[in-house]
C-alpha cells in the first residue's frame, strides 16, 4: 500500500512544474535543452549550498538512471552552454523557490523538490550525453 504525498507537496510540485514550463516558453523550442540544462545546473548549485545531507544528489543520480535513452531528434552534446541567456532565468527560479518556503516546507525541501521535478518531468528533453555530464558535475558538487 503506497502513501500519497501531502497536499502541500503536490501543490509545490505543480507550482514548480508550471514555473519551469513558463521559463522554457520564453525561449525558442530549439533551445529547450539549453534552458533545462541551465535550470538543472543552477538547482544543483543551490542544493549543494543548502542541503547538508546531499539528499538532492540521490534524487539527481536516480533521475539520470531512470530516464532511459535520449529522446529521438535531440542533438547530442548541445545543452551545456554557459553563455545562454536562460542562466539568469534559472537563477531567478531558484531564488524564487528558496524564498517561497513557508510553515509547510523549508528551503531544503523546496530545492530537493525542484531537482526531482526537473529530472523526472523535463530532463528527457536533454540528450543522454548531456544528462550524464550534468549528473557527473552534480556529483562533484556534493
Amino acid at each position: 500500500m503506497s502513501v500519497s504525498p501531502p497536499s502541500w507537496y503536490i501543490e509545490l510540485r505543480r507550482r514548480q512544474t508550471a514555473q519551469i514550463s513558463q521559463i522554457c516558453a520564453l525561449y525558442p523550442a530549439r533551445d529547450r535543452d539549453k534552458v533545462l540544462a541551465a535550470l538543472l545546473v543552477t538547482a544543483h548549485h543551490a542544493a549543494s549550498d543548502i542541503d547538508p545531507e546531499n539528499g538532492w544528489l540521490l534524487i539527481a543520480l536516480s533521475g539520470v538512471e531512470n530516464i532511459g535513452p535520449s529522446t529521438p531528434n535531440v542533438p547530442q552534446g548541445t545543452a551545456l552552454d554557459p553563455n545562454h541567456a536562460s542562466h539568469g532565468d534559472a537563477a531567478s527560479f531558484v531564488e524564487d523557490i528558496l524564498h517561497a518556503s513557508n510553515d509547510q516546507y523549508n528551503a531544503v525541501t523546496a530545492i530537493r523538490c525542484a531537482v526531482h521535478v526537473l529530472w523526472e518531468q523535463f530532463a528527457y528533453c536533454i540528450a543522454e550525453t548531456d544528462r550524464k555530464t550534468i549528473a557527473t558535475y552534480a556529483a562533484r558538487l556534493a
